[in-house]
């Protein structure tokens, strides 16, 4: 993994630094007496690396292709961050320019991989080193069961004894899920899925015997870190990606899917020799029917019941960026401590509710151009990135249908916007060798 360009240097050091919460806190969110991460107002280091990759970047701008059609989503997005801006004003609470920072600061990431075009390949090399270390970090805490607090690597204690940390409860006791560097499983989940889709296409073409059989093995603790984190949302999201690469991949005529064989064995065999150690947790997530799992469907329900009031009583204000949590609060809904008023588990319906219905649809053109751009820009680039990268977009975006760290959360704002950022207008140096193996399964036996 060797960077070219300092663009591309800064950019691979803040893709492998993402999951990392290392951060300054100059203003902790308060709501009934308890401190809340909606409305906290702090510095990550990420962010530091972000606005001196976009400063880099600009100031280096390489010509774009007249191959990439960039023109609704520059629309879409300036519009999603303009009307974010009118709902924060709306609003009247500053808490609600955090969530507004991150969109702004994500939006100048995808215009600067316009302005940069980061090599793709290199960039996906280092969100599999990234993943990789935190699926290390994942087989670490659920051999140990905690999570120990950490101020340089960002990360709070968690203890499956305590109550808050998110467990599996089966009759044998509470299993602690994995969260790596992150403040929530789902969010590691998603971001080891990412890490096992964008091994496929490394994988493509790669004929070293010793590269194929370090990939297999990142993808073998991926995998493994995946299940650890018992993340239903990540899983469905890795299934879409993987649909979509599938399919793309018939489209244009890689040979791709051949490559997917590997990694779906690893895949499958990971699952089920975790399987077989840990039988009643798997049920446990499976089957919801066990205390906690009731509980959380209950919360989710009623979460969207919330989310539709809040929705119905400001179509087109929305409460403000970031603000849902309190809004709930002002309009007396259920629960006590402050940390019992949570966002929607649902991406597009959280926009909605915190920017209003014209603030959603822009979200969802900016997925759309996303896709579709990418897509048009893969029928003109045989290469397997073409194909991948808008898969693992979309992987993340399907995820987000469940759950809310995609919109709530600064790493997922930073992945959704850089992963755009690739997907559209990453550049792709000439293919090294496109011979594949002929048979699928060299890629594990060699």
């Amino acid at each position: 993994m060797r960077a070219r360009r300092p663009t591309d240097l800064v950019l691979v050091i803040l893709l492998v630094a993402a999951p990392f919460g290392t951060r300054y806190i100059w203003q902790p969110g308060r709501l009934g007496g308890d401190v809340i991460e909606a409305g906290t107002a702090s510095l990550f280091l990420t962010q530091l690396l972000a606005v001196f990759f976009v400063s880099v970047a600009f100031m280096s701008a390489r010509r774009v292709g007249r191959d990439i059609p960039t023109l609704p989503l520059v629309i879409a997005t300036s519009f999603l961050v303009g009307w974010s801006v009118v709902a924060a004003a709306w609003s009247g609470d500053p808490r609600a320019f955090v969530v507004v920072g991150w969109v702004v600061l994500g939006a100048a990431l995808l215009f600067a991989c316009r302005s940069g075009r980061p090599d793709v390949r290199l960039m996906l090399q280092a969100l599999v080193v990234g993943a990789t270390l935190q699926a290390g970090l994942a087989l670490v805490q659920s051999v140990s069961q905690i999570v120990p607090a950490s101020t340089w690597l960002g990360t709070a204690a968690h203890d499956p004894s305590q109550a808050g940390t998110f467990v599996v409860e089966a009759a044998t006791g509470r299993w602690l899920r994995a969260y790596g560097t992150l403040s929530h499983p789902n969010l590691l989940g998603m971001h080891l899925a990412a890490g096992l889709l964008g091994s496929v296409a490394l994988l493509y073409g790669e004929n070293r015997i010793r590269s194929r059989r370090t990939l297999v093995a990142a993808a073998t603790l991926l995998a493994c870190g995946l299940f650890l984190t018992f993340s239903r949302s990540a899983f469905i999201g890795l299934m879409a990606g993987a649909a979509w690469m599938a399919w793309g991949a018939y489209r244009r005529r890689l040979r791709l899917p051949a490559m997917l064989l590997p990694f779906l064995t690893v895949l499958i065999l990971s699952s089920a020799f975790l399987t077989a150690f840990l039988p009643d947790l798997v049920s446990v997530r499976l089957g919801g029917q066990e205390r906690l799992e009731e509980r959380s469907v209950r919360e989710r329900v009623t979460g969207y019941g919330e989310a539709w009031n809040l929705l119905v009583d400001r179509p087109w204000s929305g409460t403000g960026p970031g603000l849902m949590p309190y809004a709930l609060a002002a309009a007396g809904g259920d629960g006590g401590r402050g940390w019992d008023f949570q966002y929607v588990h649902n991406t597009p319906l959280l926009v909605a509710v915190e920017t209003g219905i014209l603030g959603a649809l822009s979200w969802i053109a900016v997925v759309l151009a996303v896709l579709i751009s990418s897509w048009r820009r893969s029928s003109v680039r045989e290469r397997p990135e073409s194909v991948v990268l808008p898969a693992i977009f979309l992987a993340l975006c399907v995820a987000g249908l469940f759950d809310h760290f995609v919109w709530s959360s600064w790493f997922g704002q930073s992945m959704f916007w850089l992963l755009a950022g690739l997907a559209v207008f990453g550049h792709y140096e000439p293919v090294r060798s496109t011979e594949v193996p002929a048979v699928p399964g060299d890629a594990i036996s060699t």
